[in-house]
């Protein structure tokens, strides 16, 4: 049994539990898991806040993270702590961030589960749903954490807390962040609203009402009978008795079809909660800030989207460091816009010719194995003997003919 199952059998958290399901996702459990849930409402079966959400989360997800120290004036690289190789032995590190991601962009917090080594080093972080944590701000020294009931600390205000807390929006006096699905509900609901307006429609094959006639007299109980069949299968086919029957339409006005603009004026404001762009949410953009080049757009996407959120992660894991005084760690977000191989080459070959680009690291930056001793003396020498052989720059011509005028003149 690992450090965690024996702290969650401690302190009875492993009774009453079960992992999620597709079925809790979307409500067809027979004993759902409210997950998410806003008034009854999943925000999730929104598609515009789906792909919001997923945009960010996927794109924090993506990144990789360095880990510097602060010796004084100086900073280098160092190794990751253990926690952060493997943070959830039962999911993927991908899938970890993401986890914590769609929390902090639906619920407004991440809370996880700090676990530590005898040597208080921490070795794995668990998140936690936000339903089940809930924060004491009363409390007279620090804020309390009571996660499934047990009370615990933060380990930003208390190293060894145990709770490793990542807020959004947050208004002062206050340590938990805003959830956007419950600030802005009514976008939401007017979102879920016209879904379900538009699922009605198409569910009656977009047949407006209509009157069926007939200029001959019925016999007793005959327009009831239609009118039933008409009920029980809309829009098939119908084959009826006699001549003389009159199909007149009634033509839906413009003003009825709006639930489709509501659909896309919605998808705009979701987009405009989580700052992407609204075609990436189903939306209509409207703005004239265009890129033409997919790096410009994902430079976009980075400084006005990612950068805070990449922030607040940076600054809630780093009580997690081994020593959170001097060690901090970085999101990499030239990852997500890596330019195209052309220029990546102009890149690196000025930053080696300049000196701030060793061989060894272009090399493996581009996926290429170290080179070795022998390798590093044979490409040196190759160099040397490059440049020496290189014609002198203009300057250099220039600066000799101007010497030369000069000898001459005297």
């Amino acid at each position: 049994m690992g450090l965690r199952d024996r702290v969650t059998d401690l302190l009875g958290w492993n009774q009453g539990t079960r992992a999620l399901t597709a079925g809790d996702l979307f409500m067809t459990s027979e004993h759902p898991i409210e997950f998410y849930d806003v008034g009854g409402d999943n925000s999730l079966r929104v598609s515009a806040v789906f792909a919001a959400v997923g945009l960010i989360a996927d794109a924090l997800s993506s990144l990789t993270i360095d880990c510097f120290r602060k010796d004084g004036n100086r900073v280098r690289q160092i190794n990751p702590p253990k926690w952060l190789d493997q943070p959830d032995d039962r999911i993927s590190d991908f899938d970890w961030m993401h986890q914590a991601a769609t929390s902090v962009l639906l619920r407004g917090n991440a809370f996880g589960l700090a676990f530590r080594d005898k040597w208080m080093r921490v070795t794995e972080v668990e998140w936690q749903h936000p339903s089940w944590v809930s924060v004491d701000e009363a409390s007279q020294w620090l804020p309390i954490y009571n996660v499934r009931g047990k009370p615990m600390f933060s380990e930003r205000t208390r190293p060894g807390g145990g709770v490793v807390h990542i807020p959004g929006f947050i208004l002062p006096g206050s340590v938990q962040g805003l959830a956007p699905v419950t600030l802005f509900r009514h976008q939401f609901e007017t979102a879920r609203s016209a879904l379900q307006t538009a699922r009605d429609w198409y569910s009656e094959r977009a047949l407006p009402a209509s009157v069926l006639s007939s200029k001959s007299k019925l016999p007793a109980g005959k327009a009831e009978e239609i009118q039933e069949s008409i009920e029980i299968s809309p829009g098939g086919l119908m084959v009826l008795d006699g001549t003389n029957w009159e199909w007149t339409p009634i033509s839906i006005s413009p003003a009825d079809m709006l639930f489709l603009d509501a659909i896309e004026a919605t998808a705009n404001q979701i987009a405009a909660i989580y700052r992407v762009d609204p075609e990436d949410v189903g939306g209509k953009a409207n703005s004239s800030l265009k890129y033409s080049t997919v790096e410009g757009n994902q430079r976009k996407l980075n400084v006005r989207t990612l950068l805070s959120w990449v922030r607040r992660f940076e600054q809630g894991l780093r009580p997690l460091m081994d020593d959170p005084t001097t060690d901090f760690l970085r999101f990499n977000l030239d990852d997500l816009a890596r330019p195209d191989a052309m220029t990546r080459t102009k890149i690196e070959t000025e930053r080696l010719n300049n000196g701030t680009l060793r061989l060894e690291e272009a090399r493996v930056g581009n996926g290429g194995d170290p080179l070795t001793d022998q390798q590093i003396a044979e490409w040196q020498a190759w160099y040397r003997g490059k440049q020496a052989a290189a014609p002198a720059d203009l300057s250099d011509q220039i600066r000799a003919v101007l010497a030369d005028i000069n000898q001459k003149g005297d």
